[in-house]
């Protein structure tokens, strides 16, 4: 069976700290043994202000990872305000387009503030919209990871168990 993990990064201003570890570990992730598989399709796509999502690349197989996918990771670039949930819409709409029985991973690479339009506008839209809308997807997990001690984890942390996933620091 096919499975697709779609990374969702985040690329805001208060990244900038920690892109080069970011970028450090997406590539560290791309060549883990377990995600090297001909069945496993990986995507890529980055957020910042609202409106700012970029889809780096799109289910490629994991065994075909290359250097055109390496230099889209190389290339991300912090800018701007923290809109995680168009981060999270664009990661469901990549899994709406997956055969039925297909098992995905959404991992949320943030710091964890989502301020874009607001934080509260943030905070209803990703739990009371987008998160029941990834959930309704069959065999979605939905895991985070916040890059610095100071993150909102306690709101990445509820994305996460909302998503059936983990959280980590």
């Amino acid at each position: 069976a096919t499975r697709r993990h779609v990374l969702v990064v985040d690329r805001s201003g208060s990244m900038y700290g920690d892109m080069t570890g970011l970028q450090s570990t997406l590539i560290k992730l791309l060549a883990v043994e377990e995600l090297r598989r001909p069945d496993v399709l990986l995507s890529l796509v980055s957020y910042s202000s609202t409106g700012d999502v970029t889809e780096h690349f799109r289910d490629v197989r994991a065994d075909g990872i290359g250097l055109r996918e390496i230099d889209e990771i190389n290339r991300l670039c912090p800018t701007g305000l923290t809109c995680m949930s168009g981060g999270l819409r664009a990661a469901l709409g990549i899994l709406n387009t997956s055969p039925l029985g297909t098992e995905a991973v959404v991992t949320l690479h943030s710091d964890g503030y989502a301020n874009d339009a607001s934080p509260m506008s943030e905070r209803r839209a990703i739990l009371d919209t987008i998160l029941p809308a990834l959930a309704s997807v069959p065999g979605v997990t939905v895991n985070t990871i916040a890059y610095r001690s100071s993150s909102d984890f306690n709101f990445l942390a509820q994305i996460a168990n909302a998503g059936r996933g983990v959280c980590i620091q």
